[in-house]
């Protein structure tokens, strides 16, 4: 949905066609949740259905402090990191392996820290 509103944005400032289909896919895209969400409250007999189910697997929100949620909530973050990926792909080399290491020793230090010591699933 952030794609195809930024799409139609930049279609939008440079005059060019397409800017329908986009509107739509913006309006479509969320309907996938959606419908899982009321298709999971229907069948938990509940409105909020799909957040109950959150809560049996462990996975809930707390409103602020440690956030140790199911790494799926991380994927809708993951077009966040392309801005940092053109930035490393135009960077000198030195700069991006520095970079890149530090990120590989950074997570493989937190993923042994959750795998050994967390006592939850991460």
């Amino acid at each position: 949905m952030l794609c195809a509103a930024w799409a139609l944005f930049t279609a939008v400032r440079r005059g060019t066609g397409g800017r329908t289909a986009l509107a739509a896919a913006i309006l479509i895209a969320p309907l996938g949740w959606f419908f899982w969400f009321v298709r999971v409250g229907y069948r938990a007999g509940r409105w909020d259905g799909y957040f109950r189910l959150q809560e049996r697997w462990g996975s809930t929100f707390d409103g602020g402090g440690y956030f140790h949620s199911k790494a799926r909530f991380l994927l809708p973050a993951f077009p966040l990191l392309f801005p940092l990926a053109r930035a490393l792909a135009t960077a000198r080399p030195r700069a991006a392996y520095t970079v890149l290491g530090a990120v590989v020793l950074l997570s493989s230090a937190y993923g042994g820290y959750l795998l050994l010591v967390w006592k939850y699933s991460p």
